[in-house]
Formats: C-alpha cells, sequence, structure tokens
C-alpha cells in the first residue's frame, strides 16, 4: 500500500491576512471593521493597538501613505479619520 501526504500550498502571511479581511470585511459589510468596538471583546486594548497604527501610518513617508493622507478620509471613526480600510492598510505593513 503506497501513502501519500497532502500538504497546502505555501501561504504567505500577505495571503493569509487578505483571507482574513475579506472574511471578515464579508461579514461585516465593512472595509473598515478595525476601527468598530463592536467587533472586539476588549476595546481597550484594541484602542491601544489602533493608537500605534495611526501612530506609525501618520509618521510614515512612503507613496501609499502621503497619497492616502493627502486624498482620503473615512467617514467610520471620529477619532481615526485618517486611517485607511484595513485591506490598504495591510499594503503598507
Amino acid at each position: 500500500m503506497i501513502y501519500t501526504t497532502y500538504t497546502k500550498p505555501y501561504q504567505s502571511p500577505s495571503d493569509l491576512i487578505t483571507k482574513l479581511d475579506q472574511y471578515v470585511t464579508s461579514f461585516t459589510n465593512n472595509p473598515f471593521w478595525y476601527l468598530e468596538n463592536q467587533y472586539f471583546s476588549n476595546s481597550y486594548k484594541i484602542q491601544n493597538t489602533r493608537v500605534s497604527l495611526r501612530n506609525e501610518f501618520l509618521r510614515s513617508k512612503d507613496d501609499f501613505t502621503l497619497h492616502f493622507k493627502e486624498n482620503y478620509i473615512n467617514n467610520t471613526s471620529n477619532d481615526f479619520k485618517e486611517m485607511p480600510p484595513f485591506w490598504k492598510y495591510t499594503l503598507y505593513i
């Protein structure tokens, strides 16, 4: 008898992040889901994470972030108007 093992094709971290975002966005119908407290059990912890993400994003001088900051705002979160949708932010990280 011959045994074979099935291995999944390699998935990069960016592939996994993309799949996560697609799943959560389809569930929430909101590409800014990471800015909504209702989707997280610990709002204090996620708020600190958002502040760190925002600070890092605002400090950045790369073309993507400069373009986004100059041309867009989001209406999802008053505290984080300058932040992009999650899928766009993941291109930055």
